[in-house]
């Protein structure tokens, strides 16, 4: 009974804590893109690289967001 109890809490924890995550990508990707739009003025290749930055980190996070979606 304990034993379940335990299992489902951690469950919870996880299903919050992964909430958590999608909220903080959310808001990192809104900062990192207003930061964009301010800095037009960013070389080509700052902004490439910016941008393969941001691909990457996108890629980093994708299966934190299918898996609480």
């Amino acid at each position: 009974n304990l034993e379940l109890l335990l299992e489902f809490k951690t469950l919870e924890f996880l299903q919050h804590t992964s909430i958590f995550w999608r909220g903080l990508v959310r808001v990192l990707f809104q900062a990192i893109g207003a930061a964009l739009f301010r800095r037009l003025t960013l070389g080509q290749s700052e902004l490439l690289l910016t941008l393969q930055a941001l691909n990457r980190l996108n890629k980093i996070f994708e299966p934190i967001r299918r898996e609480t979606s």
